[in-house]
Formats: C-alpha cells, structure tokens, sequence
C-alpha cells in the first residue's frame, strides 16, 4: 500500500495474485489471444504480487476456492510459500462466493479468525 496508512494485517480472497496467468486463463476459457504490448506488460509486472512479496510486510491472509482455476491457486500458493503467509483452500469455493453460500461463510469466518488474532492487542 502507498501512503500513510499502517497495515498491520490483510486478508484476500480469491485473489489475482499474477496478472499473467489470468489473462492466459482468459485466454483459454474465451478462445481468444491478447496482444501483449510493452505497456501492458509493464502493467503484469506491476501486479506480480510474487515477485514483488517483498514489499509485503504485513502478515497476510490468502483464501482460495479449491474449485478455483490453477491461474488463481498456483500463484496464491506461489505468495504463500514466498512470504510464508497463511493460505485457506475453501473446498466447494470456484472463483465467486455470493452471500449466504457455504462458500462465502468460510471465507467469512477465515477473515473473522484471522483479524481476531492478527489485530488482538
């Protein structure tokens, strides 16, 4: 985060963790191609959470949905292994999770352990 507001825990859900891999996802799932240019690519690169983990400080919770596509949960297992943050695979849990489904009282009570341990003090 930029700015003068101190983070002193974060939670993500289903988070796009690498730009790349979720336009190559797209790319798949829509059967077209995306022509990457300098600028664009410069943008990936900005959001590569991974390569950039070192800029992340903050503890940092990650919740995926097992039923997610690998473009979400390879690199969300990629930032946890590197930052060595706490990553929750909601089995059931695809990309969405509308209110009141199983899957969006998981991610619920993840954030509800997580900041209640995280921001104790």
């Amino acid at each position: 985060a930029r700015g003068d507001v101190a983070i002193t825990a974060a939670a993500v859900a289903s988070p796009v963790v690498q730009l790349a891999p979720m336009i190559a996802a797209n790319e798949r799932r829509f059967g077209v191609t995306y022509s990457w240019t300098e600028r664009s690519r410069a943008v990936a690169a900005r959001y590569d959470f991974v390569n950039r983990a070192g800029e992340l400080t903050a503890p940092l919770l990650l919740v995926t949905g097992a039923d997610d596509d690998v473009a979400v949960r390879e690199p969300a297992a990629a930032l946890h292994e590197k930052l060595g943050a706490e990553l929750v695979t909601v089995e059931g849990m695809a990309h969405d999770f509308p209110p009141g489904t199983p899957g969006a009282a998981r991610v619920d009570a993840a954030f509800t352990e997580w900041f209640g341990r995280k921001l104790r003090g």
